[in-house]
């Protein structure tokens, strides 16, 4: 395992422990500070699996902050997909967006029930967590 994938999963590691699961509070962030824009009761954290992709391709979306606006987002055992970047994660409209260290969107999904995630050709179910 190389240094920057044992940091990696380190860092997973820690921000797990920070992750709700699917009763815990939720969070919103809106960049207009219009509140009533977002449905806090379908915007959580915790860890997800990224469903058709080969392997177990999982996503963490930490209550850890990444700078303003962003939480911290992980991504274990993605190699070769779309979020195998994945660094942050904020609320946009109602919207998760799925961010690379550089602030690229690499996916937009919303809620489609408690446990699972779509959009943009992307679905995400929870995750048991360890």
């Amino acid at each position: 395992m190389t240094k920057a994938a044992l940091i990696a999963a380190a860092l997973l590691s820690l921000s797990l422990s920070g992750a709700c699961r699917a009763g815990d509070a939720v969070m919103t962030q809106n960049s207009t500070g219009d509140a009533a824009q977002e449905d806090i009761g379908e915007i959580g954290f915790g860890l997800w699996r990224v469903e058709g992709a080969p392997g177990r391709c999982l996503i963490s979306l930490s209550k850890t902050s990444a700078g303003p606006g962003a939480r911290m987002a992980l991504s274990e055992g993605c190699h070769g997909q779309r979020l195998e970047s994945a660094r942050r994660w904020r609320v946009v409209s109602g919207v998760i967006e799925i961010v690379d260290e550089r602030g690229r969107v690499l996916a937009r999904v919303r809620h489609q029930g408690p446990d699972v995630l779509t959009g943009e050709g992307v679905r995400l179910t929870r995750a048991p967590e360890a």
